[in-house]
């Protein structure tokens, strides 16, 4: 199994299809297919599609998570460009930056909750979106395993906030974003490291 196997599967799951996955990548979508039944085989795992999200199930999940964890941190280390969740509202204001070090997603996911999935499972390196958005489960913005930037608006939007994994919220890249956003007038509130 290769990178490019594994960033196939992983950019499927992040698009939701693979002809997003494959423009991001710039490669074919029958190249996405077979590189993600190369993973798939690699693992013993299978895919299913349950209330239109992708799901991975089968008992080798853990071991895909280890990997993906490597890989995680060879894109920190600039290996391969860091990949951005964009969230409904916020494409707009991050769409003219030049952000030579990430791959985002071009059209907005209205989906928080599987973002912040995808952030957890080494999937997402960052999420930019709607602040109510980053609320967990009864309304709590608590998650030890997640830094919550707010960023302001530049009028009436709603304001929008970074999500990273704790652990990566100092960064160079993550700091690099933050400041280009605070450039630009989208980036107000200092952000919150929520432990609970």
């Amino acid at each position: 199994m290769t990178e490019e196997d594994l960033q196939a599967l992983d950019y499927l799951l992040w698009f939701g299809n693979g002809r997003q996955a494959a423009e991001c990548i710039g490669t074919h979508q029958s190249t996405i297919s077979r590189r993600v039944t190369q993973v798939l085989a690699v693992f013993d795992l299978t895919l299913r599609r349950r209330d239109g999200h992708i799901q991975i199930t089968g008992p080798n999940s853990d071991l895909l998570m280890r990997q993906r964890l490597v890989h995680q941190g060879r894109r920190l280390l600039g290996g391969l460009p860091l990949r951005l969740g964009i969230g409904s509202g916020a494409l707009a204001r991050i769409e003219s930056l030049d952000l030579p070090a990430w791959h985002w997603n071009r059209i907005e996911r209205g989906d928080p909750a599987g973002q912040r999935v995808l952030l957890l499972e080494h999937v997402l390196d960052a999420w930019i979106g709607p602040m109510d958005a980053t609320l967990l489960p009864h309304g709590r913005v608590e998650d030890s395993e997640l830094t919550i930037q707010q960023l302001g608006t530049d009028g009436p939007e709603t304001p929008l906030a970074l999500m990273v994994r704790a652990e990566h919220a100092d960064h160079p890249q993550i700091r690099t974003l933050v400041d280009t956003l605070s450039q630009t007038g989208t980036a107000r509130d200092p952000g919150h490291r929520s432990e609970h």
